[in-house]
C-alpha cells in the first residue's frame, strides 16, 4: 500500500497576498489612527494604499524569476478596495503591468479608478 497521505496542503496565493494586504494596510491604518490622529477613512485609504504598492512592488520585484507572483485579480481587487491610487503609481512608476499583452489588466484598472473618481466626486458634491 502507497502512502495516502497526499502532504501538506498548499496555500493559495491569491490567500497568502490578500493576507499580507490585510495585516500591511491594518497596521499602516493603525499607526495613522493611533499616532497621526489620522480620520478613519483617511487611515484606511493610507493603509490600503500601502499595501497596494508593496504588492505591487513585490511583484515587479520577482517577475521573470521563480518565485511566486501576486495574482492579477489580487492586485485588482487591492486597487478596487481603495488602493487605486497606489496601484496607478505602481504601474507608471514602477513599469509593471504596462506590455501590450497586459491590455485586459489595464482596462480592468482604468475602470476601478473611474468608479473611484465618480464616487469621490459624489462625495465632495455631498460635502
Amino acid at each position: 500500500m502507497g502512502n495516502s497521505y497526499p502532504g501538506p496542503r498548499r496555500r493559495s496565493p491569491q490567500v497568502t497576498f490578500v493576507a499580507a494586504a490585510i495585516v500591511i494596510g491594518a497596521v499602516t491604518m493603525g499607526i495613522g489612527i493611533v499616532w497621526g490622529q489620522i480620520p478613519w477613512l483617511w487611515a484606511y485609504l493610507l493603509g490600503i494604499n500601502v499595501s497596494t504598492i508593496v504588492l505591487y512592488a513585490y511583484d515587479k520585484s520577482v517577475a521573470g524569476t521563480s518565485a511566486i507572483r501576486v495574482p492579477e485579480r489580487v492586485l485588482i481587487l487591492v486597487a478596487a478596495a481603495g488602493g487605486s491610487i497606489a496601484a496607478i503609481l505602481g504601474t507608471e512608476l514602477l513599469r509593471h503591468k504596462v506590455s501590450s499583452r497586459k491590455r485586459a489588466f489595464r482596462i480592468q484598472l482604468s475602470i476601478v479608478v473611474l468608479v473611484h473618481v465618480a464616487l469621490f466626486t459624489l462625495y465632495q458634491l455631498q460635502a
